[in-house]
């Protein structure tokens, strides 16, 4: 059997191996520096979003100079590098549709719409947005909490009730003194429930807890579907009692 002679450059292995080692620290230390140096979190959060495709469009070209530089001492390690190349490319093409696909899935079987309120893990909130890659929702606090459908199809997600998507509000409120606070209580539940904004499925929570001389103050939580009619139920409530000129309000 004949020896079979196979072309190898070590000297043009190793220069491919440490350019790609340079490129990369290269690289990561530019990332490194531009978050540094973005101060705006929108234009931060702009950047690490679409550093990695430049880094993929890098990757490709050094590749490709690779496999060429490579070819001319030795084909065989060449097309190897190539082949290598082909696998990562269908790996990340299937890494970064993957949640495209999955957010058509989402999208298309109906089953979330916006406002509907979910449980996922830790977190519980409203939906916002439903974007091309993530679900976006909203927490009782105002906070965004976004979650890549990937992470959504692994797990199990709760959505809950409609009527479990009532949002609760509290304020305190100073009166006159001049009911029982028994009596005053009736009032002021008749006044919240005739609002059109407020939940008649979970009444009014008032209680008593200061009463002086001259006024009274109650402390009340009211349900309500939409943060955005809070603070009207409240001046509302007010405006019936106009006669009274401290009260304190803080949401829970």
């Amino acid at each position: 059997m004949l020896p079979i002679n196979i072309p190898f450059s070590a000297k043009a292995f190793l220069s491919v191996v440490l350019i790609g080692l340079i490129l990369w620290f290269v690289l990561r230390i530019i990332k490194k520096l531009m978050s540094n140096m973005l101060k705006r979190t929108s234009h931060k959060s702009r950047f690490l979003r679409y550093y990695p495709i430049l880094e993929i469009i890098i990757g490709v070209v050094f590749l490709t100079y690779a496999i060429d530089y490579l070819s001319e001492s030795n084909p065989l390690i060449a097309i190897g590098l190539f082949l290598i190349a082909l696998v990562i490319a269908l790996w990340m093409s299937w890494y970064y549709l993957k949640s495209y696909f999955l957010g058509m899935v989402f999208k298309l079987s109906g089953k979330f719409k916006i406002n509907d309120s979910i449980r996922f893990k830790t977190y519980q909130g409203k939906i916002v947005e439903m974007n091309t890659r993530r679900m976006i929702i909203e927490d009782d606090k105002g906070e965004l909490i976004f979650i890549p459908y990937d992470e959504l199809s692994r797990d199990i997600i709760i959505k809950n009730h409609p009527a479990e998507n009532i949002l609760s509000y509290h304020f305190l409120l100073r009166t006159p003194l001049t009911k029982s606070a028994d009596d005053r209580i009736k009032d002021i539940r008749a006044s919240l429930l005739s609002l059109p904004w407020v939940s008649i499925k979970k009444h009014p929570n008032i209680s008593l807890i200061e009463e002086e001389n001259d006024y009274q103050v109650f402390d009340i939580t009211f349900y309500s579907l939409e943060k955005a009619y809070f603070y009207r139920i409240e001046n509302a409530i007010k405006q019936t009692y106009l006669h009274q000129d401290k009260s304190l309000s803080c949401m829970e």
